[in-house]
């Protein structure tokens, strides 16, 4: 936009140059003949020194609005080289915990599936089709309640966890329910 208004205010001093020297042309030409000639004489210069004055202060609120623009410009550039620089440190940073905890996740990995060979099938498809619905797919049992939706348990479920002699599930969540104490 300053561009584009920089060029019209370029474009219309061109115009008033030549509409001066017209004026100047004129009056060697034609010098006014009485007082009435030569005030309007001196009347169209003044307008045009006034338009000109105008666009002379335009042009020095366009020259500070393009050095704010400038001084915005350089700050956001130093500030990107800070962030860039910030983000270079942080990436390398965080490629080396991901490197690392892809290891440690891959051997998790292998642990946990080692230790579902050792399970019952069926127990292990019953786990996962638990946790596709509850998050986490098993639950604590504190003070009678479980620890995933918080509901009291009646005493013969409770009995049969303290006794573990089958898996048991919670009545309202669907979690595999487990002894805190075990």
């Amino acid at each position: 936009m300053m561009q584009d208004r920089l060029e019209a205010v370029q474009d219309e001093a061109v115009r008033l140059e030549k509409v001066l020297a017209s004026l100047s042309e004129e009056l060697n030409a034609n010098p006014p003949e009485n007082v009435e000639d030569a005030q309007k004489q001196a009347e169209n210069v003044q307008k045009l020194l006034d338009t000109l004055t105008r666009y002379e202060q335009e042009l020095q609120k366009m020259r500070k609005d393009a050095d704010v623009k400038d001084r915005q410009q350089k700050e956001i550039r130093v500030r990107a080289a800070k962030t860039k620089q910030e983000y270079d440190q942080l990436k390398v940073t965080y490629d080396k915990e991901f490197k690392e905890d892809t290891a440690k996740l891959q051997q998790m990995r292998a642990r946990t599936d080692e230790e579902a060979k050792k399970l019952e099938p069926g127990l292990l498809n019953k786990y996962k089709s638990i946790k596709q619905h509850c998050t986490p797919p098993m639950a604590k049992l504190i003070n009678g309640q479980c620890s995933g939706c918080f509901m009291s348990l009646p005493s013969a479920t409770l009995l049969e966890i303290r006794n573990g002699s089958r898996i048991v599930e919670c009545d309202n969540c669907g979690r595999i329910l487990y002894d805190a104490g075990e």
